[in-house]
């Protein structure tokens, strides 16, 4: 390791200290997780430690968190999509489903009246993982949730929600169900965990059709009882501390070669690393770790051949502006004009190695990031704001902002200065310092403020009075918090799009997209859309994070298949797709 952190030392002694307190004397470091000392391929370890730096409140439907520290990666454990990535590329292939819908085998249609329909072949030996057979009503029951308004759990549209364009519901026969969407949707053969979720009606079927909400929304089921049909199924649920994974053996892929996985969920990113370096864990999911910690990992493991850390494109980070007039304190924000300039006092280059490690390649000058299939279509289309602080200020003065003596901007016909507060979350108060100054050299008057436990209140969280730098999603999923109909709408407050963008074109060459069937189509639609991100910044992209998973030495995971994995609450995929196949190998 580069440098010895102090407070790294020391959380790694108390780690330590508590594994010994715990299991009555140290492990040594030959050990893993499970306390097994190094095995042969026949006597080979059967429990895994993975660990997360957030908590997980609830099962599926029922967690309306967020995705940053790993807590919504290794859903693919547990459930299942009818599709997930490839293994080598983020292409669909089908996983619950027999095939994919298509177009050129008839299973999709586009009919006379511009509707899509199409049908999806569940595979005959999928069950849940309490032995009963999987079937088409139980992803009509799904969807039936879905498109309820009186739905009590947020989580049930939170992430991606397809019942608005799902005009019937068909079960033709057990394994046998057909979609019509109301217009073609690029991403109708893609549907992932996220995206449409079976829901067992053997279990909550008799509670939900009693309109009993409040039975409905407390059931076990959604916690300590929870099941769906992945490799592995929860035995023990401790909120926000632990949950223990048992391998499904009549899993439809295969028994899984890992008997027990232990997910622990830490409160902070540095015990958690700490408790890496400990060797208290085995594996971390893609953000779960911090840049820097990662990068360090990264360097020392690759000296000593502890394990290796997987390094690719992640979610996209940005400033989000508040569009919500009622709520965005400084009215200029709503000029595409003072984003444009605000946007040129920015160093992006700077940010991004500060950020990121030194890696400064990842800086953010494409709508979608190189990895993505339809990047080309994009390439460079944010190059037209280099850094240039002269540029900013001139842009500023002539939309009005004169400099003071005080060294701020004030408006020439009020004379108010143009305050901007900054919210961020906890771990990136340094990212907003960096804003502030480079705001403040072009003469902002800036404050930053932390929300606490902002994740957990929607509320609050669409409601801040002038930026948010924040992430969203990895591929074309930022595109959500520039969609009007991804706009929070009150009780529960489950939209993407917490500052509120609307923008009828915007909307206009979405829905085109969307509507694409081909990939020339997509090409065409979403080069329009960043030629209208690119001049009306609904958000300012920075960088795209560093996907960056962490295995040790003999865990036999994510090893060729990492190419293929995607970030979590995308249409289809994630790295842990695969996990029935991870073994140990020494």
């Amino acid at each position: 390791m580069r440098r010895a952190s102090s407070y790294i030392t020391l959380l790694t002694a108390v780690v330590t200290l508590c594994l010994a307190c715990s299991s009555g004397n140290a492990r040594p470091a030959s050990q893993s997780a499970s306390g097994q000392a190094p095995a042969s391929a026949s006597t080979q370890k059967k429990t895994a430690v993975f660990g997360i730096s957030s908590a997980i409140p609830g099962m599926s439907y029922a967690f309306v968190g967020t995705s940053g520290g790993g807590a919504q990666s290794f859903d693919e454990l547990w459930r299942q999509g009818l599709v997930t990535s490839s293994r080598t590329s983020l292409v669909p292939e089908a996983r619950i489903a027999s095939e994919l819908p298509s177009v050129d085998k008839g299973t999709a249609v586009v009919l006379t009246d511009g509707r899509l329909r199409a049908t999806w072949h569940i595979r005959p030996e999928v069950k849940w993982a309490d032995g009963v057979d999987l079937t088409a009503r139980d992803y009509a029951f799904g969807m039936e949730i879905m498109k309820d308004p009186a739905n009590p759990l947020a989580g049930a549209t939170l992430v991606i929600n397809i019942a608005p364009m799902i005009d019937s519901f068909e079960v033709v026969d057990d394994k046998t169900f057909v979609m019509t969407w109301n217009r073609p949707f690029y991403m109708f053969d893609a549907l992932g965990f996220f995206a449409l979720q079976p829901v067992p009606n053997h279990v909550l079927r008799t509670i939900w059709d009693d309109r009993n909400m409040d039975g409905f929304a407390a059931h076990p089921y959604w916690r300590a009882d929870y099941f769906q049909v992945g490799p592995y199924r929860p035995v023990k649920f401790e909120p926000q501390t632990e949950i223990v994974l048992e391998a499904v053996p009549f899993y439809f892929l295969g028994k899984p070669k890992i008997d027990t996985i232990v997910l622990k969920q830490y409160a902070d990113a540095k015990v958690l690393y700490a408790a890496m370096l400990a060797g208290a864990v085995d594996l971390t999911a893609d953000n779960a770790l911090l840049t820097e910690h990662a990068m360090e990992l990264k360097e020392q493991w690759e000296r000593n051949g502890g394990g290796r850390v997987y390094v690719g494109y992640g979610t996209s980070r940005g400033i989000f502006p508040m569009f919500n007039p009622a709520t965005q304190a400084e009215p200029a924000m709503l000029d595409a004009r003072v984003r444009q300039a605000l946007f040129y006092a920015i160093d992006r280059d700077t940010w991004t190695s500060a950020t990121l490690s030194g890696n400064r390649d990842m800086a953010s000058y494409s709508l979608l990031p190189p990895d993505h299939p339809l990047y080309e279509y994009t390439r460079d289309s944010l190059r037209i704001y280099p850094y240039d602080q002269s540029r900013a200020s001139q842009a500023l003065q002539e939309l009005g902002w004169t400099r003071g003596s005080d060294g701020l901007v004030h408006n020439r016909e009020d004379n108010r200065t143009f305050k901007m507060e900054i919210w961020t979350g906890g771990d990136s108060e340094g990212e907003a310092s960096i804003l502030s100054d480079m705001w403040h050299q072009v003469g902002l008057d800036t404050s930053i403020f932390i929300p606490r436990n902002a994740q957990n209140s929607r509320i609050q969280g669409q409601s801040y009075p002038g930026i948010e730098i924040s992430a969203r999603g990895g591929g074309d999923s930022i595109l959500t918090r520039a969609e009007c109909s991804t706009v929070p709408i009150a009780p529960r407050y489950d939209g993407a799009n917490r500052g509120h963008y609307c923008n009828p074109e915007m909307d206009k060459l979405l829905a085109e997209y969307r509507a694409s069937m081909t990939r020339a189509d997509q090409g065409k639609w979403i080069g329009e859309i960043a030629k209208l991100h690119a001049s009306d910044l609904p958000m300012m992209q920075l960088y795209f994070n560093l996907s960056r998973p962490a295995a040790v030495r003999g865990l036999n995971a994510m090893a060729d298949d990492f190419a293929g994995g995607t970030q979590p609450q995308g249409y289809f995929g994630s790295y842990a797709r695969n996990a029935h196949e991870w073994e140990w190998t020494e």
